[in-house]
């Protein structure tokens, strides 16, 4: 016998060796199971929201929204992006790139992108982080993309990333974002590592991808941030408060009539909610605050899959697909895995074929964003013979 012809039959001997410890998991199932059975191995389920106070967003097509989009070409500006997180970084640097903030007085206009754009081009109105915040969460949101703002004495925004099932703090006025590991971080997970003091393996993410480590005073500010719950200011206009008394911000056919920043005293006067460390005494804040975390942390575009009925004889599943917390939802898209994904009713009828299967879901808005994947996996055996039989039809 040659060596060629030795290493060869080796070679299928490990290959047999590999498949039948790759059955096991299966064999098992099919010895310990009854003679026709469906087991529930794995669900992986969109969450259930539980949040007492839900952010407040314009439609994504209002009409003022739309003609950003359009005017600034903002599906140009996020097109080099491979993910929507690339994409949501492309848009922070656009916004940043609009206007250096200037020294003071400047006027504090409506919070409508297109007016603070004019007056910072037209009119040499150089705002700061509040105006940078509203430009880059309008033009998210002109995109379908969730956005709040967040504010801890300086304004920032959250927004929505359905591929890390998050919200992804971004600092528009710095052109930066935080991770860890590689992962994007959020504001919940900012607000807890700022009161545990845990700065290990934080990372800044700045302008050209530049990275450093984040610093105990870059992260303890993080202790006093609150959440703002509205984001309709093009349908209700911001309220600040303006020389003591409150003003709501609409849209100035005189820009003079705005409150001017470093002569008149204007602070913001919307409603916020700040987070309050348990068993610590609460700082003074110009909102209420809340110790549940669930407060914080509203998931958008969730799939919820459920297991309505399991046919043993038929071999199918009977599931029931719905949404949470998915204003624009436009239909539902996946499938059995393996197989291409596609569009889906509410009720999905599932023909398994013996051994592992696996179904995905998720949401898909009207904007176009997929949403996080649901997934449920069983194991279906339809009788010992038939299940034995099928093994040995695969080794073939």
């Amino acid at each position: 016998m040659g060596k060629r012809d030795r290493n060869e039959r080796t070679d299928d001997r490990a290959g047999r060796v590999k498949l039948l410890l790759a059955m096991l998991p299966a064999a098992a199932l099919c010895v310990c199971a009854p003679l026709t059975s469906i087991q529930l191995l794995h669900l992986e389920n969109g969450r259930i929201g539980m949040t007492s106070v839900a952010v407040q967003e314009d439609p994504w097509v209002h009409p003022r929204l739309l003609r950003l989009r359009r005017d600034e070409k903002l599906d140009e500006v996020v097109a080099p992006g491979k993910t929507q997180l690339e994409k949501i970084v492309l848009l922070r640097r656009w916004a940043r790139r609009q206007w250096d903030a200037g020294p003071q007085p400047f006027y504090y206009p409506a919070w409508d992108a297109l007016e603070i754009l004019d007056l910072a081009r037209r009119r040499g109105n150089k705002a700061f982080c509040a105006q940078y915040a509203v430009l880059f969460l309008q033009s998210a949101r002109s995109l379908g993309l969730h956005a709040r703002y967040l504010d801890m004495g300086h304004f920032l925004t959250s927004v929505w990333s359905d591929e890390h099932d998050r919200w992804v703090v971004m600092d528009p006025t710095n052109d930066l974002h935080y991770e860890k590991r590689g992962v994007p971080m959020g504001d919940w997970e900012l607000i807890r590592a700022a009161w545990r003091g845990r700065a290990a393996g934080i990372e800044v993410v700045g302008p050209g991808e530049a990275r450093k480590p984040i610093t105990s005073a870059e992260l303890a500010p993080f202790r006093v941030l609150a959440v703002c719950q509205l984001n309709d200011q093009l349908s209700n206009p911001a309220v600040v408060i303006h020389n003591g008394r409150k003003r709501a911000l609409t849209l100035e056919s005189d820009y003079r009539r705005y409150p001017l920043v470093g002569k008149e005293r204007v602070g913001y006067g919307n409603y916020c909610l700040g987070w309050h460390e348990a068993g610590k005494p609460a700082a003074e804040a110009n909102w209420p605050v809340s110790s549940e975390p669930d407060d914080f942390a509203q998931a958008n575009n969730q799939t919820v899959l459920f297991v309505a009925e399991a046919n043993e004889e038929q071999g199918v599943v009977k599931l029931r697909l719905m949404t949470e917390t998915a204003p624009e939802f436009a239909a539902f898209v996946g499938g059995p895995e393996g197989q291409a994904a596609g569009e889906l009713t509410s009720h999905v009828v599932w023909s398994l074929k013996p051994g592992i299967n696996a179904f995905t879901a998720r949401v898909k808005t009207a904007a176009g964003w997929l949403g996080p994947e649901s997934r449920v996996k069983v194991f279906y055996k339809p009788s010992w013979l038939g299940s034995f039989s099928y093994r040995l039809a695969s080794l073939r």
